[in-house]
């Protein structure tokens, strides 16, 4: 039976926040950089008035509406390529420990609530084998601007034991990595959870619980 290690994405193995990262390199690509500053600031809007993560995700996707899906997957191999060149994408501690599970036979997914155009290049680098992340509405090839899955908070533990169920997998074989406390729904999901660069909340509760902690902060 194989096992999997499910890792979050933004800020666990990697340094940016994908989503954020790549909206600025899409206005930049356009050449409106306004529009970034607009789209951050009605972004920032959401999070004052008290939305959530779930909330802000779905809203940031529909700014993409009436776009062709493979223009956004053009652009996200794009952006990687860009960011990968520049040697500051990866923390190199969590890729050291992804390739590690990967010679034991576990396998790496990836779980975000970023999108698969960002995504999917970084999952061909790293050899992952599934990407469980937001996935966007389209209708004739072009964006809708909502979602019809999210993997954010307690959607990531219901869509890796989804992945899981599929699979005939167990999940007292698995692994998960997280840094922030919306991750704690997957890393209790696992037999083994680790915590990596953990915001102070997940960084309570993994010493309470006695979870790994990998800190990766000395890394360039």
């Amino acid at each position: 039976m194989t096992a999997y290690a499910f890792f979050d994405v933004d800020e666990t193995l990697i340094h940016p926040k994908s989503m954020f990262d790549f909206l600025r390199f899409w206005y930049e690509r356009r050449q409106q950089p306004d529009e970034y500053a607009r789209q951050m600031y009605l972004i920032q809007q959401q999070v004052c008035s008290g939305a959530d993560r779930a909330q802000v995700n779905r809203f940031y996707y529909r700014q993409f509406a009436g776009l062709p899906f493979v223009e956004l997957m053009v652009a996200g191999l794009d952006w990687f390529n860009e960011r990968l060149a520049s040697g500051k994408l990866f923390k190199p501690g969590i890729v050291e420990r992804l390739g590690q599970l990967r010679q034991q036979g576990i396998e790496p997914v990836l779980v975000s609530g970023s999108m698969l155009p960002v995504l999917m290049p970084i999952a061909r680098k790293l050899g992952a084998q599934g990407v469980l992340c937001a996935e966007q509405e389209s209708h004739a090839g072009l964006l809708t601007g909502e979602l019809t899955a999210s993997a954010i908070g307690s959607a990531k533990r219901e869509r890796l034991q989804a992945f899981l169920a599929e699979r005939g997998a167990d999940a007292r074989q698995c692994h998960a990595f997280g840094d922030h406390i919306s991750d704690l729904p997957m890393l209790e999901a696992v037999a083994y959870p680790t915590a990596v660069d953990p915001c102070p909340e997940l960084a309570t509760i993994a010493r309470q619980r006695g979870w790994p902690i990998l800190i990766t902060h000395t890394d360039t």
